[in-house]
C-alpha cells in the first residue's frame, strides 16, 4: 500500500492506496497541497482496486437500504455505483472516514455486456486506468474533499475555471462547452496568467482558493495555446499536464465572467442578482457538487444554503459580466473585450 500526505487550505487528508496508477494520478492533480504533515487528518482514504469480481463492502448493522445500491446508517453511508463501493463515517470532530473498492463488473445481461465491449473498443488500457482513476478521484476524494472545506474553512463552491496574475483572479463560469476551460488555458499559455482551478473553484469572501487539477480541454482546440503541450484524454478531453511553481493558493478576485457562445464576441456588465440566478441554475442543472451526491445524505445541514450566502456575498462585491465567445473560437479577440474589465491585473 502506497500513503500521500495532503494539507489543503488547512485541511489535512490522509489517502492509502493499492493501485499505483491511482496513486500517480492523485500526486499529478494534487501536487499542490501534497505535504509531509503529521497531523491528524480531517479525512482518511482507503481504496482498493479489486479487479474483476463483485461488490464486498456489506453494510453495516445499523444501516438500512435507501435505495436500490444505497444504504444509510445513523453517521454512513454506502453507496455502490459503476463498479466503485464508497462506505463513508462522518466521525467525531466532523471527521471523515472513506474505504472504497473498485471492481470490473461481469453485467448480467449479456445485451449490456456486449454493448459495453463495443463502446469500450478500441480504448487502449492506460486511457482505461485513467478514466477510472478520474472518476475514483471525484467520488472519493474530490467530493468529500469540498464537503469537508464547507464546514471547516467556509468555502463555496462555483462551476468555473479561474485564473490569476499579480494577485488578483479572474473566474470564468459557464456550462460543459462553453469554452471557460480553454479560455483559461489561453491566458495562461498565451497571456502569461497562472491557473488557479478548471471545473470546480473555491470561493470565500473576495477570494478564491486554487485547487488545481489537469485542465481539460478538447483535442481541436489544442492548437489555440501557444508552445507545446501534453496530456493524456479523458472523457472526450485532453488533460494537460502543468507545473506546481506556477499557481499561488489564494488571490482577490477581480472578476467574474459567465460565459455563452453566439455568432460574434461580445460582453456587458449584470447585476450580482442576474449573476447568481445564473450560477445556481448552473450548479443545479450539472448536478456536480457533493449536495447532489451520495455525501448529501451524511448529516442533516443543507450545503446549499451557505453556498447560496458566500457565492452572494462575493459576487455583492465583484464585478461581474455576461461574456459571449463567438463559435470560431478566436480568443484572441475574447481576450481584447476582456481586457478593458480587469484594472489592477497587469
Amino acid at each position: 500500500m502506497k500513503q500521500v500526505n495532503l494539507l489543503v487550505h488547512g485541511v489535512p487528508v490522509k489517502l492509502t492506496t493499492d493501485d499505483p496508477d491511482f496513486f500517480e494520478y492523485v500526486r499529478d492533480n494534487m501536487f499542490l497541497f501534497i505535504s509531509d504533515s503529521s497531523a491528524e487528518p480531517a479525512m482518511e482514504i482507503t481504496y482498493r482496486n479489486l479487479g474483476k469480481g463483485h461488490y464486498t463492502i456489506q453494510p453495516e448493522s445499523d444501516m438500512e437500504r435507501i435505495g436500490l445500491e444505497l444504504w444509510q446508517g445513523p453517521r454512513s453511508i454506502l453507496q455502490r455505483r459503476r463498479g466503485l463501493e464508497t462506505l463513508c463515517r462522518s466521525l467525531e470532530g466532523g471527521r471523515l472516514s472513506i474505504e472504497a473498492r473498485f471492481h470490473t463488473l461481469r453485467e448480467r445481461s449479456r445485451l449490456r455486456s456486449l454493448a459495453r465491449g463495443i463502446a469500450r473498443r478500441g480504448m487502449d488500457e492506460e486511457k482505461r486506468r485513467h478514466e477510472t482513476c478520474h472518476y475514483v478521484a471525484r467520488q472519493c476524494l474530490h467530493l468529500p474533499l469540498f464537503k469537508t472545506l464547507l464546514e471547516r474553512r467556509g468555502l463555496a463552491l462555483i462551476h468555473a475555471s479561474s485564473v490569476a496574475r499579480n494577485g488578483k483572479a479572474l473566474i470564468f463560469a459557464g456550462l460543459g462547452g462553453s469554452g471557460k476551460s480553454t479560455l483559461a488555458a489561453f491566458f495562461c499559455a498565451n497571456k502569461g496568467w497562472s491557473r488557479m482551478s478548471d471545473n470546480f473553484t473555491l470561493v470565500c469572501g473576495d477570494r478564491v482558493f486554487a485547487y488545481p487539477e489537469s485542465p481539460r480541454i478538447s483535442a481541436d482546440m489544442m492548437n489555440l495555446l501557444a508552445g507545446s503541450h501534453q496530456g493524456r484524454e479523458v472523457y472526450g478531453k485532453v488533460h494537460l499536464s502543468e507545473v506546481a511553481s506556477k499557481i499561488p493558493e489564494t488571490a482577490e478576485i477581480s472578476a467574474i465572467y459567465l460565459i455563452s457562445l453566439g455568432e460574434s464576441a461580445k460582453i456587458r456588465p449584470i447585476s450580482a442578482q442576474e449573476c447568481l440566478a445564473r450560477i445556481e441554475a448552473m450548479n443545479d442543472y450539472l448536478a456536480e457538487f457533493p449536495e447532489h451526491t451520495y455525501l448529501r445524505f451524511l448529516g442533516e445541514d443543507d450545503p446549499r444554503a451557505h453556498n447560496r450566502k458566500v457565492v452572494a456575498e462575493l459576487l455583492g462585491r465583484s464585478r461581474t459580466y455576461r461574456l459571449v465567445q463567438s463559435w470560431d473560437a478566436d480568443l484572441d479577440e475574447t481576450y481584447r473585450l476582456i481586457e478593458g474589465t480587469f484594472p489592477g491585473t497587469e
